[in-house]
């Protein structure tokens, strides 16, 4: 039988770019057209990846030095045919670039959005942006017993009843992969 080389089967997806404080998470496959077994060897001085002999790439690029960094990964795959073994190999480069922190674009400002009425719902809908488009996560890590949130659209509600009347502490939190944004106020609760 002739001998076909193995193949990279996922390197058109592979990640070339990750912000700072993100992780960096990829499997990188190959098949043997013959069924032959297929060694894996790497190379790359990536300080902050790691990569091990099944082709899982992991790591954070957490310091901020590494900003602005743009270092090559060299891939090769060789069958285990002997006398005849073929390969196959592929080269990349990794870039990190500074990942900007999620932003409160809508915030209570007035008595209005700061004031609540027992047996009335409060609610309150934050405007959130994030610079890189990063996914985040909403939270209210700060909030009294009474006052609830919605993680997918931002939204903080509630009703006070008559215990609850007074001035409670509220912080409101946004976090990416790798920076956090917090915003704290006060809600008054009134008869």
């Amino acid at each position: 039988d002739p001998n076909d080389a193995p193949v990279f089967t996922n390197m058109d997806d592979i990640i070339q770019s990750i912000h700072h404080g993100c992780e960096y998470s990829y499997d990188v496959n190959w098949n043997d057209p013959d069924g032959d077994g297929v060694s894996f060897v790497w190379d790359e001085s990536i300080a902050w990846l790691n990569v091990n002999s099944y082709g899982q790439f992991s790591g954070t690029p957490s310091d901020t030095s590494y900003i602005g960094s743009s270092e090559t990964v060299f891939l090769k795959i060789t069958d285990d045919r002997p006398n005849v073994s073929l390969s196959d190999s592929i080269e990349f480069t990794i870039s990190v670039d500074r990942n900007f922190a999620p932003e409160f674009q809508d915030v209570p400002d007035d008595e209005q959005d700061t004031t609540a009425t027992v047996g009335e719902e409060y609610s309150f809908q934050f405007g959130i942006n994030d610079a890189n488009a990063d996914d985040f996560v909403f939270t209210v890590p700060t909030r009294p017993s009474w006052l609830g949130f919605n993680s997918s659209n931002y939204t903080i509600s509630g009703t006070p009843s008559s215990a609850d009347i007074g001035t409670h502490n509220v912080t409101v939190q946004a976090a990416d992969c790798g920076e956090v944004t917090s915003f704290s106020f006060s809600i008054v609760v009134t008869n």
